[in-house]
């Protein structure tokens, strides 16, 4: 953790020495820990654990570490894992450069990433999850809220991404045939749609497709049917009409999701401003932000579904 500037006299986020994580991590690396036989050590990424990948005599030339390994030793053992798994073992190029990548397979290059990429990505995604600022900040390491501010900038290239990704994810699980397509979403937002080979003879055909539902309207969740587990659109006889629709309705939830990234955006460039004891203990706040968070990604989820059927009915 970075110390507080003593001339600024900035006050210091206090440090939990406990963080609750979910089983699902938690079991992940405990599984790193039981391979890696480091159970009794105290850091996750030991010297210990390091030196089963050392030439010999390379820890002795880094006296100051210990206990543990540094950021250059981990690039350099990330740098390894690039040529000796992902080069020589599965045949994938590694480049420097997103131009370099092969854009027509992208089972044929990976860009090398570094590990300031993972810390960047790690902070947006918790921010887009509305976790609190204090969590943010000891999960990162920042002593001083003020340091997380200028990441709150990042989210909105991070939803692009996100969203882009997503929609060729459920795409080329549409191309197969392949109904977990919408693995990422919560229960209630799985979306088995037009890929979902449902017998359409006996369902209730209204704009966009069919309605499944043996029990209609009891069994909606969604205002609009296009979002509804029971729907199924259907590509081939979408009509010119209903296409631009179905683009009217991306245009109105890139709207909305502008309106959850700017709330969210605020609340973290402006969580500095805050007095140090109130940090995390407005109650209120931190539930809208919960709320625009969760919003926020059901928004980003129907954006990427909608877009990854309208490139599937151009392809049909």
């Amino acid at each position: 953790k970075q110390k507080p500037d003593p001339i600024i006299k900035s006050p210091s986020v206090p440090i939990y020495h406990q963080l609750k994580i979910n089983k699902e991590m938690y079991n992940i690396l405990n599984n790193f820990r039981q391979i890696s036989n480091i159970e009794n050590e105290k850091y996750l990424f030991s010297i210990k654990w390091y030196s089963k990948f050392l030439i010999t005599g390379e820890i002795s030339n880094r006296k100051h570490y210990i206990t543990h390994i540094s950021w250059q030793q981990m690039t350099n053992l990330l740098d390894q894992f690039h040529d000796e798994v992902i080069s020589s073992q599965y045949g994938i190029k590694v480049v420097q450069t997103r131009d370099e990548l092969d854009s027509e397979n992208d089972l044929k290059t990976i860009k090398r990433f570094n590990l300031g990429d993972t810390r960047h990505l790690s902070i947006c995604m918790m921010m887009m999850q509305g976790f609190s600022e204090l969590t943010i900040a000891q999960m990162a390491g920042h002593t001083d809220i003020r340091t997380q501010s200028h990441y709150s900038c990042h989210i909105g290239d991070f939803q692009r991404s996100y969203s882009g990704l997503l929609a060729k994810s459920i795409l080329k699980k549409m191309n197969i045939g392949d109904n977990s397509g919408f693995d990422s979403f919560t229960f209630r937002q799985k979306q088995l749609l037009s890929y979902s080979n449902r017998d359409s003879s006996k369902a209730r055909k209204i704009n966009f497709g069919y309605c499944h539902s043996d029990n209609f309207p009891n069994e909606c969740f969604s205002k609009d049917c296009v979002f509804c587990n029971k729907f199924q659109i259907e590509l081939s006889k979408l009509s010119a009409e209903e296409f631009k629709g179905l683009k009217m309705k991306i245009s109105k939830l890139q709207d909305e999701i502008q309106v959850k990234l700017n709330f969210i955006k605020k609340y973290y460039s402006t969580a500095y401003k805050k007095k140090n004891d109130t940090i995390d203990t407005n109650i209120s706040d931190l539930k809208e932000l919960e709320k625009n968070a969760a919003n926020l990604n059901i928004l980003m989820n129907r954006e990427a579904m909608i877009k990854a059927h309208l490139t599937k009915n151009k392809e049909i």
